[in-house]
């Protein structure tokens, strides 16, 4: 029997669903952080940033590598702030950003 060169679709889908959830969770970690912390306060691209690395420490505390690629992760999911924009309703677009992560 030959050797597979392409793993089959429903390897490829559990793969990427093991290497979705870490995302989709500390998404929604975010989410509810902002949405429980000040919700009513403007959002920043800054603040932006500085959640989305602190996110990845809180995944990985002990691994400066995969908390990197998870930060760099997240911020791809994270939509801009281009708009001014409270913390609250940057939660939502995170919770929705969430659900196309899995």
């Amino acid at each position: 029997m030959p050797d597979r060169t392409h793993p089959p679709i429903q390897d490829e889908a559990l793969r990427q669903a093991r290497t979705d959830a870490p995302i989709r969770d500390s998404l929604r970690y975010i989410a509810t952080r902002l949405a429980d912390r000040r919700p009513q306060v403007l959002m920043t691209d800054a603040a932006r940033l500085a959640i989305a690395l602190s996110a990845a420490y809180v995944v990985h505390p002990r691994n400066d590598d995969a908390a990197e690629q998870l930060e760099r992760d997240l911020l791809q999911r994270m939509p801009y702030v281009d708009r001014p924009i409270t913390r609250g309703e940057y939660a939502l677009l995170l919770n929705k950003a969430s659900w196309s992560a899995s």
